[in-house]
């Protein structure tokens, strides 16, 4: 049996960005403050202690930046000629950051590209790789919409002062 290096990566490469396919792993990283980061570009919410405090809150967030992300994956197919793709993902919340500090972010695995039916079955349909303009229309996009989501729930001051909650 090959080892996992020669199958085509090992876990240190892909936990680096490097997959077997040779594409590299966009990221997308949050801090405490909720910044939105994504190279060059970044968008401040102020919503970190929020997200700490009420789990429906965060699971909201991540249903955002999941739609939001899956989203882009189908309208660039789309633009390919691939209508009604279908891509995937799996998330996790994380809480804390390796010093035990409160750093609420998230973990996600995406697929690179959509599934989409034809007459012969389902195939997997990659998509270009995402350039820094890409990943940073995404990571505003995420931003507006996380913005208007606390709007709707009435946290928008509570977001930008950056406090806990009362309870």
């Amino acid at each position: 049996m090959p080892s996992r290096a020669k199958a085509g990566g090992s876990a240190r490469d892909v936990a680096a960005g490097a997959w077997p396919s040779g594409r590299r792993i966009s990221s997308i990283r949050s801090s405490p403050t909720c910044r939105f980061d994504s190279g060059s570009s970044a968008c401040r919410i102020g919503c970190g202690y929020l997200l700490a405090w009420d789990h429906e809150l965060c699971r909201a967030v991540t249903r955002v930046a999941l739609r939001a992300v899956l989203g882009f994956l189908r309208r660039r197919a789309r633009r390919n000629g691939i209508a009604d793709g279908q891509s995937g993902a799996v998330a996790i919340i994380q809480r804390f950051g390796g010093a035990l500090n409160l750093n609420v972010h998230l973990h996600a695995l995406v697929l690179d590209g959509v599934f989409a039916a034809d007459g012969s079955g389902v195939h997997f349909h990659p998509v270009r790789r995402l350039t820094r303009e890409d990943v940073a229309a995404v990571v505003a996009l995420i931003a507006r919409r996380v913005e208007q989501l606390l709007e709707r729930r009435g946290l928008a001051g509570s977001a930008e002062s950056g406090g806990a909650p009362d309870l």
